[in-house]
């Protein structure tokens, strides 16, 4: 028996190597070159007389058609349902699709004795295709019991669970789940057929275990399993989702790109602390999204094909939900957990704090103060002294924090405090948790204190009193809370564990490390299950006594409350990645996603990172918050040395306060502020790839450079009816196309779409609400490409009364108008001062002004009953 599994381990190995020769010998022919079109035909007739010719190269077609094209139908003709002896495996898989199989730096041997493939030149040990690592189905024909492994053993020496469930859940005419899990289960049907409802049809193959989503409208499949491994064991699930999408947008790198392996590991950390597991697909013109539910450690990667690897270290359920689109708009909606809440309008404004180590608060104070003193002429809106202030649970003296108190209310800001979940192991409130039982089992090290780490996941009404009492008790009632650390840290612990889990990697014990170990239990439950779900939990608990804004470090799907990112270097790489992530966030509905201004640890000197500092404030006027808070040297326009970096920080806060009535307006139609370009621009191709330019709203596009001292910037303008304009001083672009214009560090590159009207801040004050008393300004931007019609432009603003004001314009007048035309008045009508029109005929190389303040008897203001003004333009 050995001697022949030896034998035919041999010539296994001896087919690959022959086909790998071959394939590396017409890659080196190629040169790695596509043939040129014309040269095409020329070459398919050469390579044919060779073929026919060539007694080698015909043996090796034979070759081919067996071990190549024979599996791959097979693979493709899944839906025939064949029994498994039938089926036959390939190791012929294009590299881009290979799904890593066991233990890293496996042995060839080793590799096939785990039933998997080995790559002699790479040195990697690779799944078969299909895998040999599947289940099947038990049941009748139309209904499905349970699955089996097909093999027993897993390729890390687990061993696979004797039998799992399946559950297919139509949520919606247009979102489904799709949940593995350990746990008894009604029977599923086997194919879930379309409907006049659904915008999907489901089929489950039983044989060898695998699901397909299809489309109903197109036959496009949107979701299939059948790409790679189905593994559930004890502490170690992989599943394999290939979207078969031309595009891949996902966790935190926007854009999948070719021959790029991304690795993210979802288990809250200092690192990545706000990664949601969440993807856009597209193909053929159409959009479509994915989520993955899950607990415990998940390793996702995807690969250059775009393959989807899962890797689950503990839970007992992976769920994929998903969403049909067909538009990103109809995604983003589809994949939205929570109701939206519209965020106070302070939230848009600058937030200011420092962080660092600890302190007095007689120094916390002083600190406080001299910015106080330096920051006059600076709006912003919220301060929270500092990070750590209540980090350890008042353990303070009354007279100091009283002083500290007294100076924030003078300075008449919003108060955030930054609070983490962790308390004091000497403290009252610990003692009392301690009696009801609700701290995980051992202490902890946070801040060079020893600390306990209560459950926030308030089931009982014990420990609901315990949290509202520990709440009350606060010296400070805060207008808003910034959650820090609330992924548990824990700076005592780093994990080492050798034989527990099947696969570890480096990165995922760095991930386990620095936050309550993985077996510390609470409810006889362990908190590698709640981990990512912690910070959720603690924002749940301080969001339920109804702060009017809450910032949160950990941060999953249906987190309430927005995500900020603590730990963040300054550098180039880091502000890309910023953009980035801001991006992502925007995409799967992370409203008000935040970094620190300029990184916030300690790393920065003002010599070395002015020109980015500069840039970093920029690009900030134009994201979701703006908030400034870093260790020490401070990172406040107050604290710099450099007059220039100073007053162009304070120009990019005040040009942020310029744009809030338009932002706000459009977070109140429940959109992102911040989007890609295919956001907008769903079936333009050439946006695709782009994360240096993005859309605030329908109206306005901005540029960023994103490299030190480029001498030039490029970018592109898509197709869009009446142009763009230069935002800021008027130049017109009719056509869509790439543009290179040189790279002034000081300058915001914004274009505004033809054909809207944005709403602005005429002038700025001291706060984003004292600001919004004062009177407006209105980007008009004609659109004026249609010569048988008047130029047009549109526009609306959310007012302070929850009311919606609608422009309408052309080149001669301006009209308002109530949304609601039954509504009587509203009581703080808002004034206009200024109109900015741009596309005037004659004038489309320049914006041109028109200041109502000049109009008799202040005919700007809106009459209350909401009669259609005319402004006209000369």
């Amino acid at each position: 028996m050995w001697l022949v599994r030896e034998r035919e381990r041999d010539e296994e190995m001896r087919r690959q190597e022959k086909e790998q020769e071959l394939q590396e010998r017409t890659e080196r022919e190629l040169g790695g070159r596509q043939i040129p079109e014309p040269l095409r035909e020329k070459f398919d007739i050469t390579i044919c007389n060779r073929m026919l010719h060539s007694k080698i190269l015909r043996g090796v077609i034979i070759m081919l058609a067996v071990a190549v094209f024979v599996p791959v139908l097979v693979f493709l003709f899944l839906d025939m349902d064949t029994n498994v002896s039938e089926r036959t495996q390939t190791c012929v898989v294009y590299s881009e699709y290979r799904i890593p199989c066991g233990p890293k730096n496996i042995s060839a041997n080793a590799c096939w004795d785990i039933n998997c493939c080995f790559d002699t030149g790479t040195k990697t040990c690779y799944h078969y295709l299909p895998s040999k690592y599947l289940y099947k189905a038990v049941g009748d024909s139309e209904e499905i019991d349970y699955l089996v492994p097909i093999t027993d053993n897993t390729p890390f020496g687990g061993t696979n669970k004797p039998k799992v469930y399946l559950t297919i859940t139509p949520e919606s005419k247009d979102k489904l789940s799709i949940s593995l899990h350990e746990q008894v289960a009604k029977k599923v049907i086997r194919r879930v057929y379309a409907n006049e409802d659904n915008e999907y049809n489901v089929t489950v193959y039983t044989k060898e275990m695998g699901v397909e989503v299809r489309r109903i409208s197109t036959g496009d499949v949107l979701l299939t399993t059948s790409r790679g491994p189905t593994i559930v064991s004890d502490r170690y699930w992989e599943w394999t989702v290939d979207l078969e999408s031309e595009h891949l947008y996902g966790i935190d790198f926007l854009r999948a790109k070719e021959n790029e392996t991304i690795t993210r590991i979802i288990y809250k950390n200092a690192e990545n602390h706000t990664s949601v597991p969440k993807f856009m697909a597209y193909r053929d013109g159409k959009y479509y999204g994915l989520e993955i539910e899950h607990e415990g450690p998940l390793e996702i990667i995807v690969l250059p094909s775009r393959l989807i690897v899962l890797r689950l270290l503990a839970g007992n359920y992976l769920t994929l939900h998903l969403s049909t689109g067909p538009s990103p708009t109809d995604v983003l909606k589809q994949q939205r957990r929570v109701d939206y809440k519209l965020p106070p309008y302070w939230a848009l404004g600058v937030h200011i704090c420092r962080d660092g180590r600890f302190k007095s608060l007689g120094k916390f104070l002083k600190e406080f103060r001299e910015f106080v003193d330096n920051s006059k002429t600076i709006p912003y809106d919220s301060d929270c002294v500092h990070e750590n202030i209540f980090s350890l649970t008042m353990d303070w003296n009354e007279k100091e924090l009283n002083a500290i108190i007294n100076a924030v209310d003078k300075v008449k800001k919003k108060f955030m405090m930054s609070l983490a979940p962790q308390i004091l192991l000497d403290s009252a409130i610990n003692e009392e948790a301690q009696k009801l039982g609700i701290l995980y089992d051992g202490p902890g090290k946070y801040l060079g204190k020893n600390v306990t780490y209560p459950d926030y996941k308030l089931n009982s009404e014990e420990k609901r009193k315990w949290f509202t009492d520990s709440f009350n008790a606060l010296p400070w009632k805060p207008d808003g809370f910034v959650l820090r650390d609330n992924w548990a840290v824990n700076e005592n612990y780093t994990e080492n564990s050798t034989k527990v889990f099947q696969y570890m990697t480096e990165n995922i014990r760095n991930t386990l490390s620095n936050t309550l170990p993985w077996n510390s239990t609470i409810d006889k439950t362990e908190h590698i299950l709640r981990h990512n779900s912690y910070g959720h939990d603690h924002a749940v608990a301080i969001s339920e006594m109804n702060p009017e804004l809450v910032l949160t470090a950990s941060y999953m799907a249906g987190t309430p409350g927005f995500a900020h990112e603590q730990n963040v270097n300054i550098s180039w790489v880091n502000f890309k990645l910023m953009l980035t992530k801001t991006l992502s966030h925007s995409l799967f509905g992370g409203a008000l996603y935040s970094t620190p201004v300029c990184g916030s640890t300690s790393f920065y000197s003002e010599e070395t990172h002015e020109a980015l500092c500069m840039r970093w404030y920029l690009a900030a006027a134009t994201m979701p918050m703006f908030r400034i808070s870093s260790d020490e040297p401070r990172r406040d326009p107050s604290s710099f040395k450099s007059k220039t970096l100073r007053n162009i920080a304070i120009e990019a806060i005040e040009k942020r306060y310029t744009l809030l009535p338009y932002y706000y307006t459009i977070l109140s139609d429940k959109m992102p502020l911040v989007r890609p370009m295919f956001f907008n621009y769903p079936n333009d191709k050439d946006v695709f790839d782009l994360d240096e330019q993005y859309m605030l709203g329908d109206a306005l596009l901005v540029v960023q450079p994103v490299f030190f001292r480029i001498p030039t910037l490029k970018f592109y303008l898509p197709e869009h009816d009446g142009g763009w304009y230069e935002f800021w001083g008027g130049m017109q672009y009719l056509e869509k196309g790439w543009i290179e214009i040189p790279v002034v560090e000081t300058e915001l590159v914004t274009f505004i779409a033809a054909g809207n009207i944005v709403p602005l801040q005429n002038s700025v004050s001291d706060t984003a609400e004292d600001s919004r008393l004062k009177p407006l300004k209105l980007a008009v931007a004609l659109n004026c490409t249609n010569n048988k019609a008047p130029c047009k432009a549109s526009g609306k603003l959310y007012t302070r009364d929850s009311s919606i004001l609608v422009f309408n314009a052309d080149e001669h007048s301006l009209q308002i108008s109530h949304n609601d035309p039954g509504a009587s008045q509203l009581s703080s009508p808002p004034t206009i001062a200024v109109l900015k029109v741009y596309g005037l005929p004659g004038h489309t190389d320049q914006a041109i002004h028109i200041n109502c303040d000049d109009n008799v008897n202040n005919t700007c203001k809106i009459d209350s009953t909401y009669h259609r003004i005319m402004y006209t333009v000369t």
